[in-house]
């Protein structure tokens, strides 16, 4: 019985550590200027959706998925970017030296292309992704999302980010937003309608959140040490 007890400890320990250094989730839920969108009716529920943030060798991987709604006349994608960046991130440690696109969808008519998309740091005002904040230091860009159209919408995106010192404990929240001061991501928003394949509004944005109820790393790391010492507390009173 003892020697059960001590491998399901083990195990549990192993598996929660393991989710501490290899995935985190957050939730496209908080959007700027949205409310406008004279063709959003109804408006789409949130989240709107999420972001997915995995370990890789060197790096990180992030895959963006945007939801459709049953019954929706509309969905949300990223959009036009103006002179920010699409999608914006801020970094507290690590530095990025490679940036790959692996694959993406676009609206209804839009053709993906990976080679259209850079990465870079953010300085001026490309640091600014309105109603959220004006520190963002990295983000990725794509000139030819511009436009009112579906095709112009990008609805999913996974890419990886590779360099030094990159963990998940790398993202932190924007420093100076006050609107959404649990922000980890900002990024520009089309909402576009499914009937015509028009944009209704070219400046929303929409930021991420870390998922409600998601542990931070550090403190599902603390759990899985705190299994291994009960681990070995089982194993002295053997």
């Amino acid at each position: 019985m003892k020697g059960k007890l001590v491998h399901g400890l083990f195990l549990m320990a192993v598996l929660t550590m393991g989710a501490a250094c290899f995935a985190d989730t957050f939730s496209i839920a908080t959007g700027q200027n949205i409310s406008g969108c004279g063709i959003c009716s109804p408006p789409l529920p949130t989240p709107y959706g999420s972001i997915n943030v995995t370990t890789v060798a060197g790096g990180l991987q992030f895959t963006v998925q945007f939801y459709s709604y049953s019954g929706s006349n509309v969905y949300y994608g990223i959009g036009g970017q103006g002179s920010g960046a699409a999608l914006a991130m801020y970094l507290t440690s690590g530095t990025v030296s490679g940036f790959n696109v692996i694959s993406g969808t676009m609206g209804a008519g839009g053709t993906f292309n990976a080679a259209d998309w850079s990465s870079g740091a953010l300085t001026g005002n490309a640091q600014n992704e309105d109603g959220f904040g004006h520190s963002w230091n990295y983000g990725l860009f794509n000139s030819t999302i511009n436009g009112g159209s579906g095709s112009n919408t990008v609805t999913s995106i996974t890419f990886t980010l590779t360099g030094t010192g990159l963990t998940l404990s790398s993202l932190g929240v924007e420093p100076g937003d006050t609107n959404c001061p649990t922000c980890y991501f900002a990024m520009h928003e089309n909402a576009v309608a499914i009937s015509t394949n028009q944009s209704g509004v070219n400046t929303g944005y929409a930021g991420a959140s870390r998922n409600v109820g998601a542990p931070e790393p550090s403190s599902l790391a603390l759990l899985g040490f705190g299994f291994l010492g009960s681990l070995g507390l089982v194993r002295r009173r053997r």
